[in-house]
């Protein structure tokens, strides 16, 4: 129904009532609106105000009232707009991406419905699946919510002095890099690049590699480091800038650089090698669960888990996840915790109740693939016309039961 078609409605209904039933006293007022018609002291039956919402209010439902019989009909609501202030847009980071309101220093005023396109700050990067840099917010009776704007990193020629850092192109200036974006350093001359060259910018923060002078004092023998080796061949001693790689144990996880510096005359941190995680078969058997697949032939009483790797285990036969039955298998990861297992539960089967029909054997418990024979009445027969049913993880399959012919 078009608005034309309602407003004719409305003044035939008004024409038809009007001068029939009890008169109105004044008419309802609006919060956040007012009545655009005259006012008048008494309102026949039939009669009508109009409203209007003050400036940004949206209106919900009619926006006229009609005295009938003695009582106004439901008057609207001027629903409030959103309030977006300077205040907020500066903690988002963000600025509109045009002039929508020219009172934007005091804050912007949305009517509820309406949208709004802003963009980052200059320099922020919008964290986005796609390669839009501007968004749209909408007003609604929820609270506006916003996409993050990640911050760009900043690098002053201080900084680069102090660290005695070159930008890739053998220069030294002021360099701003936009968030998830990567530069390359290098060291001034007579000095030794320690760290990765490459760094990201990752939401303002950037950490700078470090360069130590090749003209320091020397060092003597290089730190050892346990359940690991020095892989480069030993010396006396070695000039600052000069370095020693260092390779763990089997199973052992490295933590930390594989390289230590000469660093005028003391070397820079050494690596730590992490202890694996030792499975044994013993403590598989006590917590029912066994290797999904064979994952160390050389070990067949230990397994051995690298720090931070996954191993894949399952319940033993005759046994499932009591979390989740329908899975078979789970993983568990080698941390600096002690290894959580599942919980894993026999799989047991209630006695059968066959209705019109008995089973055998009898049991007080029945496992995982013990199976029953159904025999049914005269005149019924056995479900889907199989007498066999097996104690599964899921119940009975199938379900043991005798229908009519």
């Amino acid at each position: 129904m078009t608005l034309l078609s309602c407003l004719i409605i409305q003044l035939f209904w008004a024409f038809c009532v009007k001068g029939q039933g009890r008169n109105c006293s004044r008419p309802p007022i609006l919060e956040n609106g007012d009545i655009t018609t005259f006012l008048e002291k008494e309102y026949t039956s039939g009669s009508f105000v109009e409203f209007k919402c003050q400036k940004f209010y949206a209106m919900e439902g009619q926006n006229r009232s009609f005295c009938d019989n003695g009582k106004w009909t439901k008057a609207p609501v001027c629903l409030e707009p959103c309030t977006i202030s300077v205040e907020e847009m500066e903690n988002h980071t963000i600025v509109l991406n045009e002039r929508a309101n020219e009172n934007t220093l005091q804050g912007v005023f949305l009517k509820r419905g309406d949208s709004l396109e802003f963009r980052c700050k200059p320099g922020y990067v919008l964290v986005t699946t796609s390669s839009e840099s501007t968004f749209t917010v909408q007003c609604n009776e929820n609270p506006i919510i916003y996409p993050e704007c990640r911050a760009p990193c900043n690098i002053t020629k201080q900084q680069l002095e102090a660290k005695n850092l070159l930008l890739s192109n053998g220069q030294r200036h002021t360099h701003l890099i936009q968030s998830e974006h990567t530069v390359e350093f290098m060291c001034s001359k007579g000095y030794t690049l320690i760290t990765p060259s490459i760094r990201m910018c990752v939401n303002g923060h950037l950490d700078l590699p470090s360069c130590i002078s090749e003209t320091g004092r020397t060092c003597s023998r290089p730190p050892i480091i346990e359940n690991g080796d020095i892989t480069t061949f030993l010396e006396k001693q070695y000039t600052s800038g000069s370095f020693v790689e260092f390779k763990c144990q089997k199973f052992y996880a490295m933590e930390g650089q594989n390289i230590s510096f000469c660093d005028n005359g003391k070397w820079t941190k050494a690596p730590i090698c992490l202890e694996p995680c030792v499975i044994s078969v013993k403590e598989m058997e006590n917590h029912t669960v066994e290797l999904n697949e064979r994952a160390n032939e050389n070990i067949p009483q230990w397994v051995y888990l690298k720090r931070g790797d996954f191993l894949e285990l399952r319940c033993q036969s005759g046994y499932s996840l009591a979390t989740n039955s329908s899975e078979s298998t789970f993983m568990v990861q080698c941390n600096e915790n002690p290894i959580v297992y599942p919980e894993c539960r026999e799989i047991v089967c209630d006695l059968p109740g066959v209705v019109n029909g008995r089973f055998r054997p009898q049991r007080n418990m029945y496992r995982d693939g013990d199976v029953i024979i159904i025999i049914c009445n005269h005149g019924f027969h056995s479900h889907v016309g199989c007498n066999i049913a097996e104690c599964t993880k899921n119940g009975w399959i199938p379900p043991p039961r005798c229908s009519s012919t």
